[in-house]
Parts: structure tokens; sequence; C-alpha cells
């Protein structure tokens, strides 16, 4: 199990460190723990490495826990019609 806790901008500026750390994590680890609370901005780039993290695991048989996704996150989602597909929670519209 590794927990691995992502901050700040995850934009496409980001992107390419940022697969690098969970590609890295997802070869020597059967269970990650993402945490997104610090996240304060983020893109369509991060949501398509968030889907290829999800369906990698699946793949491999393993397992990804996304904590505190950032509504920024959720909105972006929903609106590209993923927010199954990378297992987050359904936005709150309240």
């Amino acid at each position: 199990m590794a927990e691995i806790e992502l901050d700040g901008e995850q934009t496409i500026f980001q992107v390419s460190a940022t697969y690098q750390r969970l590609r890295a994590a997802l070869a020597t680890h059967q269970v990650l723990y993402i945490e997104l609370r610090g996240v304060h901005e983020c893109d369509t780039a991060f949501v398509q490495l968030i889907l290829w993290l999800q369906l990698e695991a699946e793949r491999l048989q393993q397992q990804v826990h996304l904590r505190n996704p950032p509504r920024q996150l959720q909105e972006l989602a929903a609106l590209l019609g993923l927010t199954q597909a990378i297992k987050l929670p359904e936005l709150d519209h309240a």
C-alpha cells in the first residue's frame, strides 16, 4: 500500500512529472491511496491522467482510491462524462 499526496496545480504543465510518480507507485504497490485535498487547480490533462491510472490499475488487478477530490476535478469529470470511469463520487449540486 502506498499513500501519495498531490497538491498545488495539476495541469498539463505538471502532468508528465505526476505521471512518472504515479506510474512508479503503481509498479511497486498493489493498492494506492491518492490524497487530492491540496490540489487547487486542475485541467483535462489531469482528468486524463486519473483515467489512465484507474484503467491501468484495473488492467493490473490493483486498486486506486482517490481521497478528497477537489470540486474542480469533480466538475471536469462530470462535464466529460467520466465521473464513474475515474471512480469519483457524484457531484453534490447543493
